[in-house]
């Protein structure tokens, strides 16, 4: 009781003090109402708690779209990754996004390029998911702290490793390395992670680790008129190496190039003992002695270079080499830097809000897709009214065929009992079709409703549209038994009922008919009037008759509707 007595006496002290301060703030705030014109009705507002539903409303309409917007835009990028995963289940990549999120979440990176991460990573080395999570992680971790872009070095990575094959516990290694050629060497991350390429593939051919790559491309960066230049020359260095001309070079030189396991020994090391050699030549002989043994060597502009370097009595490359060996990366330091770097904070703390705001509108998103499909929906019925006949056939056709295909997995690898059970499958709609257009259009295709009910011609569109989808529906029967069962089943004509003729319709006059069902794109003008909870709101614009267009239409009639009701909530 003592210990709560005292720390209810504290909690007292702090609340006492609080109190005192709001009441200077409340003190401050009204003398400055009485300054400032307008703002004592502002802060009366502000204490209407339907002013500050309405607010909150309004703030979380907008949140609310913006995590929808930002979501959709994950999913179309997602989409690349994805493709490179068809083999995986729904739930093996809504966990494959889930592992993106959660990697960019934690180390504060851009959603989009860790995302674009994987798909390198993966399309590089063949690994996904969480096996490629290291290398990603790692590598935007480096690339963040130190000023790489973070996609082109995890590329840059990747590519290493697929050509020395080191594991993802080598990783840091080979980043520590990299780091020693930045300082050691003249050029940065960025063109690190470009050029590595360039040189990795022929390193590795010669026996040579990255370390020996990168310590060469380091003294190159030195002696060439470009990083790209050193590039090439290191290149040409490692496949010199499995030239007989340098063997033998090696060889008369006194420098043995193989160790006793019959691998070549590190470059660096062939390069030291080489420059050993050199001096001693020119200690003998001066300048003949080693132009002497410099011709011993046949080989192209890599060993030339590796030769120049032996040759200079400077020896300045082992200071070079020196530093390499020095500049080991601590990045424990490097993080205890950037806690202290404003912007790379901010940028950390935007980065895992818009994961956040992004995994929200992932939520959301089913409702968004709803209202998507409600338009489309919308679109095809309306373009069945606006133009019955064409409109009503083209959908009949589209509708049937797809579903047929999607049925039968696109009538891919059909056997003949799987055709037997597509011909019974089409008898079967044919009847049903044929039914309904024989209802709708008569039998010999004549509008009969016309003459036999008063009134029809209010009907019409409707009893128009549903024959000529019976039709459309019949063609697309057609075709399927033509182009996957062979058949000779002639096409139903565009508008008319029955067969035409009895004489089957080729390819060609088939997408004749389709390009005249659907092909025109005749001006139109669409009135839309949605009736919302406040008021009605009406326009008009004028699209051309294709389904992307009247999609937008509909689509922006439907989310103002929807903001019709938000509205209502804020007022």
């Amino acid at each position: 009781m003592d210990k709560i007595g005292v720390r209810g006496e504290s909690a007292r002290k702090v609340m006492s003090s609080l109190n005192r301060q709001t009441l200077t703030f409340n003190d401050n705030i009204k003398t400055a109402a009485a300054e400032i014109p307008g703002l004592s009705r502002g802060l009366t507002m502000l204490r209407n708690p339907a002013i500050i539903a309405g607010t909150a409303i309004a703030g979380t309409t907008v949140a609310l779209k913006r995590a929808t917007d930002q979501a959709a835009r994950f999913n179309h990028e997602f989409r690349n990754l994805a493709n490179l995963n068809l083999g995986k289940t729904r739930s093996e990549l809504r966990q494959l996004k889930e592992l993106v999120m959660s990697t960019s979440y934690a180390g504060g990176f851009d959603l989009s390029k860790t995302n674009s991460a994987f798909f390198d990573v993966q399309s590089v080395t063949g690994l996904s998911g969480a096996a490629a999570a290291p290398m990603v992680r790692k590598g935007m971790e480096f690339a963040r702290l130190l000023g790489a872009d973070p996609n082109a070095w995890v590329q840059g990575l990747a590519l290493a490793q697929a050509n020395f094959g080191f594991s993802n516990r080598a990783i840091d290694d080979f980043q520590s390395k990299a780091y020693a050629t930045l300082k050691a060497g003249n050029i940065t991350f960025d063109q690190i992670a470009q050029l590595i390429p360039r040189f990795a593939g022929a390193a590795a051919s010669s026996g040579q680790g990255y370390e020996e790559a990168l310590k060469m491309f380091t003294l190159f960066t030195m002696r060439s008129s470009s990083r790209d230049q050193a590039a090439t020359m290191t290149q040409a260095l490692f496949r010199d190496l499995t030239n007989a001309g340098v063997i033998k070079g090696f060889t008369a030189a006194g420098v043995k190039m193989f160790d006793k396991n019959g691998n070549i020994r590190p470059v660096s090391t062939l390069l030291e003992e080489l420059s050993d050699r050199f001096a001693k030549a020119y200690a003998k002989s001066g300048d003949a002695g080693v132009v002497k043994l410099r011709n011993q060597f046949a080989g192209s502009e890599g060993i030339n270079a590796l030769l120049n370097t032996a040759a200079d009595r400077t020896a300045t490359f082992k200071d070079q080499l020196r530093n390499f060996a020095d500049s080991e990366l601590e990045l424990a330091r490097v993080r205890e830097i950037a806690k202290d770097d404003a912007v790379l904070l901010s940028e950390e703390l935007r980065n895992r809000l818009n994961v956040s705001v992004t995994q929200l509108g992932e939520s959301l998103l089913p409702l968004r897709l709803g209202l998507t499909r409600l338009a489309l929906a919308v679109v095809d019925t309306s373009n069945v009214l606006l133009s019955p006949d064409k409109g009503g056939y083209r959908t009949g056709y589209n509708n049937t065929y797809q579903m047929l295909s999607d049925y039968y997995g696109d009538f891919a690898d059909m056997d003949e009992s799987a055709k037997q059970n597509l011909r019974a499958h089409i008898a079967q709609l044919r009847s049903h079709h044929e039914g309904r257009r024989d209802s709708f259009m008569g039998r010999n295709g004549d509008k009969w409703w016309t003459n036999m009910i008063p009134g029809s011609f209010l009907f019409r569109p409707t009893w128009a549209a549903k024959g000529a989808m019976a039709e459309g529906s019949l063609s697309a029967l057609d075709a399927i038994e033509r182009e996957i069962l062979g058949g000779t089943d002639t096409a139903m004509s565009l508008l008319g009922g029955g067969k035409t003729g009895g004489t089957a319709t080729d390819a060609a006059a088939m997408q004749a008919a389709l390009a005249a069902a659907g092909g025109g794109r005749q001006q139109k003008v669409v009135n839309v009037t949605i009736g919302s909870l406040v008021g009605s709101q009406s326009f008009n614009t004028s699209v051309r008759e294709s389904r992307d267009d009247i999609t937008s239409v509909v689509e922006e009639a439907l989310l103002r509707a929807i903001n019709g009701a938000e509205q209502l909530a804020i007022q």
